[in-house]
């Protein structure tokens, strides 16, 4: 308050601050009088519109029947915000007539002159019925064009994909890490790949997208013949996270090992250490699922640990299945030991973690093999399936997080050219000396939903498409599957053709995602997220794109279109005001005429008692009540002017196309900004009117002639 008094001290000595205190104060009494002025003419104007129905033919009884259903909660309320909104009123401006009066005595004043009022608000509602036929256009016509770019679920997913950045890879690890945002409802992951099809001894290059079922769920494919994939087909896409399954199993391999959780793989202790500049987690047991304890990093020396079989994990190296036959579950492989531990500060670095003499903390924990060099010999279990006698790790070939491979020796760790220690095994059987053609190591459901387009190329029949068969096989390339070099060809499977999506313009097919992701493919060309609310889109995006991916949203054409339609729909207003500003003089004009007529008659009202502030409502009150019936009548106007214009032009594109086009729309926002549009017309038109009729001397008027 003191430094409130120095400011008027010094820069305010001069000014009056009683009178602005009086002008605050008045401003407060006309927004009071301002609206109890517009929620008294709402309830004048609705009783004066339902007497009108009531003596309709046919709608009437309609009418009268809604208003008994209604009555007995509707008019006591009411009635009740009436005589409370007049004695608040009366109160605070000491008025002695009830404003609900002045309104039926300004309406009556009105039809007292019943053609020229209704020509001026006749002259109203079309400049009004101008602004609402425009801008209903303009929001139709963005409302159509947005429909066909987008429906409302589609604004609500985001289409994640790596860009440009080729270091970066949509895997598992990418697809658990968006899942746990709270925002996000759904998320499907899309393999697409080019596949080989053959057809009557024809071969084809054709986009295959392996998608899981529910990938159609949030799609506007239209499905002219047959269905989309079927459980019963083997084909359940939830699979991408199967049960009793931590992670995903990783690894191109035509074997599969015999393991035991929580058996030791080799009896000795290993050597072993962190891969350089990698902080690793540290679990209180071989499991992803256990505390985690903190994080480790290398160490000069290394360490020593047991080496055994845990839960499994995701890895990007490859390396055969191991499987525990007793428990049903998959197996990754772990090193047990004691670990230096540390623990991330708010800005992400690693800070050791110390005890309370203020030594480094070391405990017993368990670490996944996937982030570790082995440098000792192993030597590894009996092989369950088709298997090598001995095998080999490369740094293209390192043991997979959730399998282990089998071999007899391991030489020690060399440098790479990056200065990474990697472990070097001669393999018996190099997979480079091999034809780059990769057999499906899991059964495939052979099932395919194709577009028309692609029907067309192959010269088949839409109504003969079911049950075709074809022969498809499919390029990976390293981006997939990081354990090839270049590109690899899968060998061909027979497919058949269970649905038929409308789309001439274009050749592709789908496949269950299973088909692909079970092939040991470790990455996803694209990830489609879906949000609970469109709202969070940019949030979400943001958050992704935070990661390095990049991310669309059809949200981007969306938003494109509004800027486009909020430009024309501002031109079309300006045109629809002109219409409205003609119309305004036009009912400034009739109030200015009525007020001449009237002096005697305002000097007559002044004798009998009436206050000069009455009279000023009496005229402002008739203004509003043109204003607003105009509004009204815009309204109307408008509406039917834009369904006019809809079923010519629906006419038209029935008989070229078959559709029916609605170009017009009113949302809510609109209606309130014309009704408030309309009241304020009528206050500003009636100003000038009603300041001068309140300020007539009541002698002068009784003179006048």
């Amino acid at each position: 308050m003191k430094i409130l008094e120095k400011i008027k001290k010094i820069k305010f000595k001069k000014l009056d601050w009683n009178a602005i205190l009086m002008a605050i104060k008045n401003l407060g009494h006309l927004i009071v009088r301002m609206g109890a002025f517009f929620f008294l003419l709402f309830v004048f104007i609705f009783r004066k519109i339902s007497g009108w129905l009531e003596k309709l033919p046919g709608v009437g009884a309609f009418w009268r029947l809604f208003q008994e259903k209604t009555k007995k909660i509707s008019q006591p309320i009411g009635k009740k915000l009436a005589v409370l909104i007049d004695k608040i009123d009366l109160s605070l401006n000491r008025e002695k007539t009830r404003r609900s009066f002045l309104i039926q005595l300004a309406y009556s004043n009105l039809m007292f002159k019943k053609s020229r009022t209704l020509m001026t608000i006749l002259g109203m509602s079309i400049g009004i019925g101008a602004i609402v036929f425009l801008l209903s256009l303009g929001y139709g016509i963005e409302r159509l064009v947005i429909n066909q770019v987008a429906t409302l679920e589609e604004m609500k997913i985001i289409d994640v994909s790596a860009g440009e950045n080729t270091s970066l890879r949509l895997n598992r690890q990418i697809y658990d890490k968006i899942k746990e945002y709270k925002e996000v409802k759904e998320i499907i992951p899309i393999i697409s790949v080019v596949g080989k099809l053959t057809y009557n001894k024809a071969t084809t290059d054709i986009i295959v997208y392996s998608v899981p079922k529910k990938y159609f769920d949030f799609s506007r494919f239209k499905l002219i013949q047959g269905n989309y994939f079927t459980e019963s087909g083997g084909v359940e896409q939830s699979q991408i996270n199967p049960p009793d399954l931590e992670g995903k199993v990783a690894g191109v391999a035509s074997k599969v090992e015999e393991g035991e959780y929580l058996a030791k793989i080799v009896e000795e202790p290993v050597s072993f250490n962190i891969l350089p500049g990698e902080k690793v987690k540290v679990f209180a047991e071989c499991r992803i699922s256990s505390e985690m304890l903190g994080y480790t990093v290398r160490t000069p020396g290394g360490y020593q640990g047991s080496y055994l079989y845990g839960g499994s994990f995701y890895s990007e190296k490859p390396g055969p299945v191991i499987f525990d036959k007793k428990r049903n579950m998959y197996l990754g492989r772990w090193l047990k030991g004691y670990f230096p531990l540390h623990y991330l500060d708010i800005n992400d670095n690693l800070v050791q973690d110390l005890g309370d003499g203020g030594r480094q903390v070391w405990k017993e924990g368990c670490i996944p093999e996937r982030d570790l060099e082995i440098e000792a010999p192993l030597k590894l279990g009996k092989v369950l399936g088709e298997a090598t006698e001995s095998a080999s790790l490369s740094e293209e070939a390192t043991p997979s997080g959730s399998s282990a491979i089998a071999f007899e020796t391991v030489s020690m760790a060399t440098s790479s050219a990056s200065g990474i220690e990697i472990v070097t095994i001669q393999a018996t059987d190099s997979a480079k000396s091999k034809t780059q053609i990769i057999e499906f190591k899991s059964p495939v459901s052979g099932e395919a939903v194709v577009s028309s387009g692609l029907l067309n190329l192959l010269g088949i029949s839409k109504d003969k498409a079911r049950e075709t068969e074809f022969d498809l096989s499919f390029v990976l390339v390293k981006n997939l599957m990081p354990e090839i070099e270049g590109k690899a060809n899968t060998t061909e499977i027979a497919y058949k053709i269970i649905g038929v999506i409308e789309d001439d313009n274009s050749s592709y097919l789908y496949i269950p995602f299973t088909d692909l992701y079970n092939q040991s493919i470790s990455n996803f060309s694209q990830i489609k997220v879906v949000l609970g609310k469109k709202e969070d889109v940019p949030k979400i995006r943001k958050e992704i794109e935070t990661i390095g991916f990049k991310t669309s949203s059809v949200m981007d054409t969306v938003s494109q279109i509004e800027s486009l339609f909020a430009t024309i729909r501002l031109v079309l207003s300006l045109l629809g005001f002109v219409a409205l500003a003609v119309a305004s003089l036009g009912m400034f004009n009739t109030l200015t005429v009525s007020l001449l007529e009237r002096i005697r008659e305002i000097g007559g009202m002044k004798v009998m008692g009436v206050v000069a502030q009455e009279i000023e409502d009496l005229f402002l009150a008739e203004a509003m009540i043109m204003g607003i019936a105009g509004g009204f009548g815009g309204l109307v106007i408008g509406f039917l002017g834009g369904k006019l214009v809809s079923l010519i032009f629906s006419l038209i594109a029935f008989a070229k196309q078959g559709v029916f086009l609605n170009l017009t729309y009113i949302p809510p926002s609109l209606l309130a900004f014309i009704v408030l549009l309309s009241f304020s017309v009528g206050i500003i038109t009636g100003i000038y009117p009603a300041q001068r009729a309140k300020r007539i001397s009541a002698l002068n008027a009784l003179r006048y002639e």
